[in-house]
């Protein structure tokens, strides 16, 4: 399954922020690593069915 970031569900970001696949926003240690720049331009998350798998 493939979610893009720009324009995601809340439902979805939420599922995905529960099991551990998605940083919830505002997070001060991603922010100082300049890991949110661009955010969330041109990305996105998969994952297999059985969520044993992930791709960032």
């Amino acid at each position: 399954t493939y979610y893009a970031l720009n324009g995601m569900q809340k439902d979805a970001q939420q599922r995905l922020i529960e099991d551990h696949f998605l940083f919830k926003e505002g997070d001060r240690f991603l922010q100082s690593a300049n890991a949110s720049n661009h955010w969330p331009t041109g990305r996105g998350i998969f994952h297999n069915e059985k969520k044993t798998f992930l791709v960032w």
